[in-house]
């Protein structure tokens, strides 16, 4: 069973994400800042699901973090946001995301995709 953590400000978000994502088999960690959510990733998470409008840290500074840490370099990152900017989509990427879905969430597809990307980095 996968687990998957997800950093989200929104409690409510992360509860709805949680069922989602339980149903479909994954294990859930859930974190409220940018902050919470680097050092949980560092209890082996399988992928990170992160918000880019965090309070503190910013969800892109996260995915820099992230990619910056040999420890954390290689989990698959997938961004879940209000932001519909092509300006904020571009930069998440260029960061470090690997892939990036819009609010609402349609939560099948991104689980989906980060089995696919959890297939592809488990790959030699």
């Amino acid at each position: 069973m996968p687990t998957i953590l997800y950093i989200e400000d929104d409690r409510a978000l992360q509860k709805v994400a949680q069922r989602q994502l339980e149903k479909r088999g994954c294990s859930v960690v859930c974190a409220d800042d940018g902050e919470a959510g680097l050092e949980a990733s560092l209890g082996g998470v399988d992928a990170v699901v992160v918000d880019l409008g965090l309070p503190g840290m910013s969800g892109v500074r996260v995915i820099e973090a992230l990619r910056a840490d040999e420890r954390t370099a290689r989990i698959p990152i997938v961004v879940v946001s209000a932001r519909c900017d092509v300006q904020d989509h571009a930069l998440a990427l260029e960061c470090g995301a690997d892939a990036y879905h819009s609010k609402p969430v349609q939560w099948p597809a991104v689980e989906d995709e980060l089995q696919r990307l959890m297939k592809e980095r488990a790959a030699p």
